[in-house]
């Protein structure tokens, strides 16, 4: 039960129940991680939680600045009050982007290797419209740049994000911990290498449509985390450029679960100075040390201006990719894969060739017009 007593606003909650509680900053991100009105009051102080029940606080997310803002607090809980207008972001400038650039960088990722984000982004079923990210010498690019916390039930649409490895629409690089829910991504996205010793321009490394790679490693973790990367019941239509390890949904993962996703933009590797592209796939450019991908599909073309490891679902694997995971051949221009059944459009668009799947609870088909949809 939830009670609310007079004017101080308490809150009990008992029976071992648990309580979200979303409120709107006071003043800035910067302090009101821990206050909730405007005398400064701990939201903590206003609830009572009896016989084991739990409480998590959300601060609610209402315009792109305040998206902007959560990089001063990477450790908070954050929800969307409302769908967000992002497209502003084309016109943000920094010192990041190169000067001779008419465009500016604009959106910083949230969080970094250095510091990445550990706490809940909820999208509370909201979306992202129209972010703009343009940081061709940066790693980690993506609304997302490094998580080691929570992203669940976002949309990030129409998006136009270009790094220079481990690039994204929503998350650049998933490391240790991390788990991605419900999620989704549509728009460009793009690696466009970087500048190594000598001039010498380096491949881009890890681009997908919605995260460019996954590995538990961060610095002063262990490598070694026994899968401790997930991602569930996501998809992503954006059309993806890069070099090497690049999918039309993730790029690489290592240690990562990946359960009940789809993929249908196209897939382009792309040379870069002098190397042409590798590990490039419809769905996974490189799965790699990771414990299982099933219950998955990528309907998109896929071009390679390399031959080494180029495949209609996954360019390369040397993990267990389920026999429940299909590519549309016939889209995908290519028929053979790392992993994951090569099927024709119409076969791709039957129920029964997803033996297995879930269609009561988490998929659904318009039989003989359509893909799988979640």
């Amino acid at each position: 039960t939830v009670l609310f007593g007079g004017a101080a606003g308490q809150i009990s909650v008992n029976n071992g129940a648990s309580v979200g509680i979303y409120y709107n900053p006071w003043s800035s991100y910067i302090d009101s991680a821990t206050k909730s009105d405007r005398f400064g009051n701990p939201y903590s102080a206003k609830v009572n939680l009896l016989g084991g029940s739990s409480m998590t606080a959300y601060m609610l997310v209402n315009n792109v600045d305040q998206l902007q803002a959560i990089n001063t607090n990477l450790s908070g809980n954050y929800a969307l009050g409302k769908t967000i207008e992002a497209s502003i972001t084309s016109g943000w400038v920094d010192a990041i982007a190169k000067p001779s650039w008419s465009m500016g960088a604009g959106f910083m990722p949230i969080g970094h290797l250095g510091n990445p984000f550990s706490g809940i982004l909820d999208g509370s079923g909201q979306a992202v419209n129209g972010l703009f990210i343009n940081r061709p010498n940066d790693n980690e690019v993506g609304l997302i740049g490094s998580l080691t916390g929570v992203a669940r039930n976002i949309s990030v649409n129409n998006v136009s994000v270009t790094g220079a490895n481990t690039v994204g629409g929503l998350v650049g690089a998933m490391r240790w911990g991390s788990s991605i829910i419900n999620t989704s991504s549509s728009g460009v996205v793009q690696g466009v290498g970087a500048v190594g010793a000598g001039g010498v321009v380096q491949g881009s490394i890890g681009i997908g449509g919605l995260v460019g790679g996954a590995t538990p490693y961060i610095y002063g973790n262990p490598w070694w985390c026994n899968s401790c990367i997930n991602i569930d019941n996501s998809f992503s239509s954006a059309t993806v450029f890069g070099n090497s390890s690049v999918g039309g949904f993730i790029g690489f993962t290592d240690q990562t679960f990946v359960r009940n996703s789809y993929s249908t933009g196209n897939v382009n590797g792309i040379t870069i100075g002098t190397q042409v592209s590798s590990y490039i796939g419809g769905f996974i450019g490189n799965f790699f040390n990771s414990m299982e991908l099933s219950n998955s599909y990528s309907t998109g073309a896929v071009n390679s201006t390399g031959q080494l490891a180029v495949g209609g679902f996954a360019g390369a694997s040397n993990s267990y990719i389920s026999p429940s995971t299909f590519f549309d051949s016939q889209k995908a221009g290519i028929l053979i894969s790392a992993g994951g059944t090569g099927l024709t459009t119409a076969q791709m668009k039957n129920q029964a060739s997803f033996a297995g799947w879930d269609f009561v609870n988490t998929w659904s088909i318009n039989q003989g017009i359509s893909y799988p949809d979640l």
